[in-house]
């Protein structure tokens, strides 16, 4: 157990050195696959009996930083997965008219006008449905 803090600790210390020693401030990027294993080792040492506080302290991170990493990373990635957004309404305008149809009984047909210019006419009411449907 000793030598997995070690370990630890070691990876932990050359990542926020290379950082310390860049040119430009820039915050400390862990690797997820670190942050695993160190949330692995937290777990695995408070279940044999340690602390948080003595698992910081053997890994030289904040307790802060290590209560995040166990507790706090769950819920930015949940708020992460929302539902994507519905799509944008298209707009269109429709008119309608009554014209005679061959069996002599007037009814109402439909047209539909894009802002883009182009006209669909002679459309019954499923037909129009149909079409507006399509559009979403």
């Amino acid at each position: 157990m000793e030598d997995q803090a070690k370990q630890l600790r070691d990876e932990l210390h050359r990542l926020i050195q290379g950082y310390l020693d860049a040119p430009k401030k820039v915050p400390v990027f862990f690797p997820p696959e670190l942050v695993e294993r160190v949330v692995a080792y937290v777990r695995q040492a408070v279940s044999q009996g340690s602390s948080m506080a003595q698992c910081s302290d053997q890994l030289h991170i904040s307790k802060a930083r290590l209560h995040y990493w166990i507790y706090g990373r769950k819920k930015t990635v949940r708020s992460l997965r929302r539902p994507p957004p519905p799509p944008p309404l298209r707009p269109v305008q429709v008119s309608a008219q009554m014209v005679p149809v061959y069996d002599g009984v007037r009814e109402r047909r439909y047209t539909v006008h894009s802002p883009a210019g182009w006209q669909v006419k002679d459309l019954t009411l499923k037909e129009l449905t149909e079409i507006l449907r399509g559009l979403i």
